[in-house]
């Protein structure tokens, strides 16, 4: 039987001009705040994003206001899965401060000057720019 696609969110943050990545401890590459959809408990889109940025990935961030940006499939970069990842532009009030589980919170200028960059987000980033967002 063929492995379920994996459901994932993840949220945009730019302030001035400048984009929000994190990187997940023992790992190369650079991310979107974000996370797994938890179906099997019935978790939506929208508590999927609350809890995986606000709680788990930047403890104490206060999402204001989101919307969605688009949907993007891909594979993860290191455990070879498909997953198709809900895109919010997210409004957000945080000092931006890693959980447990992130070893980086950066904000970069030119976020596809990266090396450490999975192709899905390198396709969400030129969106950013062809929508005039970064």
């Amino acid at each position: 039987m063929k492995n379920p696609e994996l459901l994932i969110v993840n949220a945009v943050i730019i302030q001035e001009g400048e984009l929000l990545l994190l990187r997940k401890r023992n790992q190369f590459y650079w991310s979107f705040a974000g996370g797994k959809v938890d179906v099997n408990l019935g978790e939506t889109n929208d508590k999927a994003l609350m809890r995986e940025v606000c709680t788990e990935e930047l403890p104490g961030t206060k999402i204001i206001s989101f919307k969605q940006f688009g949907v993007f499939s891909g594979i993860t970069p290191n455990s070879k899965k498909s997953f198709r990842a809900t895109v919010y532009l997210t409004n957000v009030k945080s000092p931006f401060l890693p959980g447990a589980e992130i070893e980086e919170v950066q904000f970069f200028k030119q976020p596809e000057e990266i090396r450490y960059l999975s192709c899905t987000c390198r396709k969400i980033i030129q969106e950013l720019r062809n929508n005039g967002l970064l």
